[in-house]
């Protein structure tokens, strides 16, 4: 009997959860973990406003994921699959909790995957960018945070904050704009520069 090959060292993730979800290949969800670990803490940490929540929503997360890879399909980018299950499994505390906390723990700044001249990229430092996102979770709803955060950070386009949402496009685009317009009008130019401008 011949063995069945893995993806190969730097293989994507959506193949490193085929892989998984074909073989049950405890390797490639070992690289998925690694490579999902820290974005998702970062998101979640912002999305509870608790580090030790955020912890343990991880854990929650990735075991989800394990339990139902099999149900994983490549229609979708991997992800995106992940952060609707961290994504539900965040909105399941908060109702437990029955708050959506206003104040976050001081963290680390997140690092940005885009690039441009939009401000929630282009915050002089990370302190700045830190305050900002601080702002925004103050600001708005779980949802429209979390399309924020995951235009911006993640680099995920409508179509997949739409499937991590349960909305369409088009609802996605509405709920960012208005996001944007919420800290446009919530950020005072004198305090955070001009280039903090939405």
């Amino acid at each position: 009997m011949t063995q069945a090959t893995h993806p190969p060292v730097g293989s994507s993730a959506e193949a490193c959860a085929a892989c998984a979800a074909a073989r049950g290949c405890d390797a490639c969800f070992e690289e998925l973990v690694r490579q999902f670990q820290t974005p998702l803490l970062h998101f979640l940490i912002r999305r509870t406003g608790s580090r030790h929540d955020a912890e343990d929503l991880v854990q929650e997360t990735f075991v989800l994921a394990y339990r139902n890879i099999g149900k994983y399909r490549s229609t979708w980018r991997f992800s995106t699959w992940l952060f609707t299950i961290a994504n539900r499994a965040a909105s399941s505390s908060l109702r437990r909790r029955k708050e959506w906390p206003r104040d976050v723990d001081r963290l680390a700044p997140e690092q940005s995957t885009r690039h441009g001249a939009d401000p929630m990229q282009s915050a002089a430092t990370s302190e700045m960018r830190s305050a900002l996102w601080d702002e925004a979770r103050a600001a708005l709803l779980p949802d429209s945070f979390t399309a924020l955060w995951l235009s911006y950070v993640e680099s995920m386009p409508a179509e997949e904050i739409g499937q991590v949402l349960g909305r369409n496009a088009n609802a996605v685009r509405i709920l960012l704009s208005r996001a944007r317009t919420t800290l446009a009008e919530r950020l005072d130019p004198e305090v955070h520069g001009p280039e903090l401008r939405l």
